[in-house]
């Protein structure tokens, strides 16, 4: 007889695991006589599949209790996350139930929901919420109320706890019968707030309204003391001693008392939220956890009891007094000032497609279309794979300037989670690939063969050594043949490892990779974190930034290592393409590490327009295989033919004269003083970037002439100017200061709410990332009325937070309400058109009176009329392959405006 694991779960836990997943909860299997999984990452594991839970509960986990794992969206509530009120009843003095009947006298009832009796005697409540919430052990809610959300779970009947007794579902809310419901509002609002910790005398049916008045936007006292005081007001004041502000912007203080040399006791901006998170239990009145700046005020003043701590501040708390003169209220049928901008006026262009061969253009259009994504970013990728493909096979000479460069290319894109970054650099660089996987089963095969012949070679050798050992004619016959036997084997080592893609690595580890691979690798990641590996923020250090500097030209890479084998690659050749986040992009211009030894002058910058949040995601994507066949075989083939028949293009007569004259007008505008000054570091090698584009065009087109023509020079100079403007408009963001940075926010903010006014409320309520408090939109909304962007629709002064009076309200330009672009495509059926291209517009309007309107009478950085040129050919080139938007140069004419030169 075999024996069976010792259980107390009755046998029908399959049927009961079957019928929740019909409902939609994640079931995952519960270790006997325990409350957790038997396997790992069980929050992965979790499924509604019948086919797994059959197999697991009838065979592997057949004894097994049943778990529901929370924190998970279901088909039934696509958009909604499971979570569970876990109501404990284990102890008297801590009656959850008991706190949950205070918290729905204050707020109100919960609705009928999903009920679980617990074998310890609490009961499990199951809601959703519009966004995963997180696991909580009795702070938020208050005693005896936990909560189970993203990455926990719930034990579920019929499952027995470990104390013998089952786990059972209500008669009136089973599965069956009741729907999980919505969580109510203020629930909701009291669990997305920052944890509080429970008074340390008495408990009291308020001491959560503080949060749920800061949530709601409720203008009570706990609301009022938070917008009127500062953290650093209130611990200064108490003795705490600032000791570092980190990366991230969170402050660390050290408490009082106790030295800086002895480290911190709490932090402010954890993750973001404006509150003060206690890691000391050195203070008797403040223990450990997360408090508001009301919170605080309450424990210290009032022994936690922040009922009282409410009422003093009613009776004490006066109606706001500060006050800012904004000016008159303005009649909203009254012209509009011509707004002052806040940045650089030229708005970022989206990628020109027309520059790139029809095969390319077609696969980006079609991704684009599929993944909802601005063009943008899959052009950005292509050029990445197109570098790839040429990878240490071909270079491009510039003779009048006497350069000779690799094609390798650096470009980073910036784009938000989730906005389809890992699937369209899937999309672009699935050929490569197969590619790389043929290579390296190619690259085993050699390898085998070179063992076996090194094999056969050292026997060989040992018979010459035994000769030569003799001496006499034999012997020097044999010590001759014995060098040229030895320079045989020592070829046979050197064998590339056949690997074209790298992911993020360390740079050591990069090193080893690219050597291995014969000096030439490709790094492709769509995580971001290659810009933190490489600044030295893990374990790297910056002084390891010498492979990419090096990988990007071609150069020496030579590191000395203690007890391993040295790494010696005579000419490094690295691609690197990344997708980031647009955080990241403000993390590099603070960062000395990046730029200043030249590594983000290096990259082809882009931030596209991000599509999150407007698109369809309903519909069926309808892409054309031919399109996606097209571009594998194109690309493919040009990878195996450069790999086989390495080659130098060269730019001379017509183009080398194009390329020169807009490399001279680059360099005049970097004059001291002129608008790109700031950008010569990056500007000295966009030159050479637009030098590798041009050659990466001509062996897109399959040109089989070593002569680069003028209309593939011209593409890649408009290709050059489109990062170009990207470029200015991010290292804008570089040199600006907090005050403008969060009024461009606001603009941002009304693009996307598409109203006509706001109040300082609305403002408040929907950015409070942004603004910790409702007094720090002040300084911003003062700069923007200063330029005229916005104006007041009340009486005299601004005043916030003033109990009783209306939120203050003000009209918003006209030009940030939404409107077509000019020059926006309007074809229904373009892909690069319809959701992305509306996006685009919304966050590319120009104030009116044209694209620079009254800007070109303003001493501003950036801001200067384009000078016309003309470009004299000798022959005129041959018509563009792309109609209108191709060159369309001869020698009297000034080339059009599309073509971008300057």
């Amino acid at each position: 007889m075999t024996n069976q694991p010792e259980t107390n779960n009755p046998p029908d836990t399959l049927a009961a695991a079957l019928n929740l997943a019909k409902h939609g909860f994640p079931i995952i299997p519960i270790r006997p006589k325990q409350k957790h999984p038997p396997m790992a990452a069980w929050q992965h594991a979790a499924t509604t599949n019948t086919e797994t839970l059959t197999n697991w509960f009838s065979g592997l986990y057949r004894n097994h209790g049943l778990g529901v794992a929370t924190g998970h969206n279901t088909p039934q509530n696509p958009d909604r996350y499971l979570f569970v009120l876990d109501i404990d009843e284990h102890n008297a003095e801590t009656s959850g139930g008991d706190t949950l009947h205070e918290l729905c006298q204050t707020y109100g009832p919960l609705p009928t929901t999903v009920e679980a009796h617990t074998g310890s005697g609490g009961r499990h409540l199951y809601f959703t919420s519009p966004a995963p919430l997180r696991n909580d052990a009795g702070r938020k809610l208050g005693a005896g109320i936990d909560i189970r959300g993203d990455g926990g779970q719930v034990l579920a009947p019929p499952t027995i706890h470990p104390n013998g007794n089952p786990y059972v579902w209500d008669i009136e809310n089973h599965p069956d019968t009741t729907p999980v419901a919505h969580a109510p509002q203020w629930l909701i609002a009291l669990l997305e707030t920052p944890a509080t910790p429970p008074p340390v005398t008495q408990p009291t049916t308020m001491k959560h309204t503080a949060n749920v008045w800061h949530q709601l936007g409720d203008e009570g006292p706990a609301a009022t003391y938070n917008e009127q005081t500062t953290w650093t007001q209130l611990l200064e004041t108490d003795g705490w001693t600032l000791h570092h502000t980190d990366t991230n912007g969170e402050q660390h203080w050290t408490r009082p008392g106790k030295t800086t040399r002895e480290g911190t006791s709490a932090t402010v901006g954890y993750k973001n939220t404006d509150a003060l998170k206690v890691f000391t239990s050195a203070i008797p009145w403040l223990p450990e956890g997360a408090y508001s700046r009301f919170g605080y005020y309450a424990c210290r003043h009032h022994n936690g009891d922040r009922s009282a701590a409410a009422r003093e501040l009613r009776q004490t708390q006066q109606p706001a007094t500060t006050t800012t003169i904004i000016g008159d209220t303005l009649n909203n049928d009254e012209p509009w000032p011509q707004p002052i901008p806040l940045h650089d006026t030229n708005t970022p262009p989206t990628f020109p497609l027309h520059t790139l061969p029809e095969w390319i253009r077609n696969h980006i259009e079609q991704t684009a279309a599929d993944l909802q994504v601005a063009a943008d970013l899959p052009a950005t990728l292509a050029l990445g794979a197109l570098s790839v493909a040429a990878l240490g096979a071909t270079k491009v000479n510039y003779p009048r300037q006497r350069w000779t460069q690799p094609l390798n290319l650096y470009a980073a894109v910036a784009l938000p989670p989730s906005a389809g970054k890992s699937p369209a650099k899937n999309a672009m660089f699935a050929p490569l690939e197969t590619l790389e996987q043929l290579r390296l089963r190619n690259a085993a095969t050699t390898k085998m063969r070179n063992e076996t012949e090194r094999n056969v070679l050292e026997k060989r050798r040992k018979t010459l050594e035994d000769k030569a050992a003799k001496g006499g004619d034999d012997g020097t016959a044999a010590m001759f043949e014995l060098l040229d036997l030895t320079e045989q084997i020592a070829q046979l080592e050197h064998a590339p490892s056949g690997r074209l893609l790298a992911d993020d690595a360390t740079t050591e580890a990069l090193g080893v990779a690219l050597a291995d691979a014969g000096g030439n690798i490709a790094v492709v990641s769509a995580e971001g974190g290659l810009f933190d590996r490489i600044a030295g923020m893990y374990s790297d250090g910056p002084a390891n930034l010498d492979l990419y500097l090096e990988g990007w030209s071609g150069g020496r890479y030579v590191v000395d290592r203690i007890k391993r084998d040295p790494i010696n690659i005579p000419a490094a050749n690295l691609v690197v393409v990344t997708t980031v986040q647009p955080t990241v992009l403000d993390a590099i211009g603070n960062s000395k590490n990046l730029t200043g030894r030249g590594l983000v002058a290096r990259f082809l910058l882009c931030q596209p327009a991000n599509n999150v949040g407007t698109r369809d995601r309903l519909r069926h994507t309808t892409g054309d295989d031919r399109t996606v066949r097209a571009y594998e075989a194109h690309l493919t083939d040009i990878a195996e033919h450069l790999h086989t028949n390495p080659t130098t293009t060269t730019i001379e007569n017509d183009s080398s004269d194009m390329f020169a004259q807009w490399d001279q007008q680059l360099e005049n505008r970097g004059a001291p003083g002129a608008e790109l000054e700031h950008l010569n570091e990056w500007t000295g090698k966009l030159r050479a970037s637009v030098l590798r584009i041009a050659a990466l065009l001509h062996h897109a087109n399959h040109n089989t002439t070593t002569t680069i023509d003028p209309t593939t020079m011209a593409n890649a100079i408009e290709i050059g100017n489109y990062y170009l403007d990207h470029a200015r408009h991010i290292a804008d963001r570089w040199g600006t200061d907090d005050n403008i940075k969060q009024a461009r926010r606001i603009l941002e903010w009304f693009t996307r709410t598409n109203a006509d006014t706001f109040t300082v409320r609305d403002l408040y309520s929907a950015n409070r990332r942004t603004f910790p408090t409702a007094d720090d939109t002040r300084q911003p909304l003062e700069l923007l009325h200063e330029r005229g962007w916005i104006r007041p629709l009340f009486d005299g002064p601004l005043v916030i937070g003033r109990r009783g009076k209306d939120s203050p309200r003000f009209a918003i330009h006209p030009s940030c309400a939404p409107c077509a672009h000019p020059g926006t495509p309007t074809n229904d059926n373009d892909p690069t058109n319809g959701t992305a291209v509306a996006r685009h517009a919304r966050h590319a309007r120009t104030p009116p009176g044209g694209k620079n309107g009254a800007m070109s009478e303003m001493p501003s950085r950036g801001i200067t009329t384009p000078l016309p040129i003309t470009i004299n050919t000798t022959t005129p080139p041959p018509p563009s392959a792309h109609g209108a938007h191709g060159a369309q140069l001869n020698n009297t004419t000034p080339p059009p405006d599309d073509l971008g030169l300057f």
